[in-house]
């Protein structure tokens, strides 16, 4: 959009959108935004037991509970900003994401003749194995 050239690299001191500085711009978009009096609110702090319907009090209820989430998405007595403002390496998503090429897999050609081959190559070519999901 002709209007927004260069505003990007302005906010960001000449730095090109890159993973690194759009994640940062999203994250300040988010944290301008303000949720007061949400559904939510209503239900876990004002005790309203109508604001959520069951299926989402379910969803709570495994988000506080068996599924931890609350170690980092904190959720306290007076306020639930779901953040505990650290970092967390979860493993999942960030490495894939900074590479442009998948796992790659020595496949051997014939005696003495090795090749290297991406991942999802090799998947799109191979038959199942006796026993994988989806093998007839």
């Amino acid at each position: 959009m002709p209007d927004y050239k260069g505003l990007f690299e302005a906010a960001f001191a000449g730095r090109a959108p890159t993973m690194e500085t759009i994640g940062a711009a999203l994250a300040s978009y988010e944290r301008t935004l303000v949720s007061g009096n949400s559904r939510f609110d209503r239900w876990y702090f004002g005790n309203d037991r109508n604001a959520l319907d069951s299926v989402e009090q379910a969803g709570f209820k495994i988000f506080s509970g068996k599924g931890n989430c609350v170690a980092c998405h904190s959720v306290g007595e007076k306020s639930a900003l779901f953040t505990d403002n650290r970092f967390h390496n979860t493993g999942i998503g960030w490495a894939r994401s900074m590479t442009e090429k998948g796992v790659k897999h020595t496949v051997q050609l014939a005696p003495g003749v090795f090749v290297q081959v991406e991942d999802s190559v090799l998947k799109s070519v191979s038959e199942p194995r006796q026993g994988d999901v989806g093998a007839l």
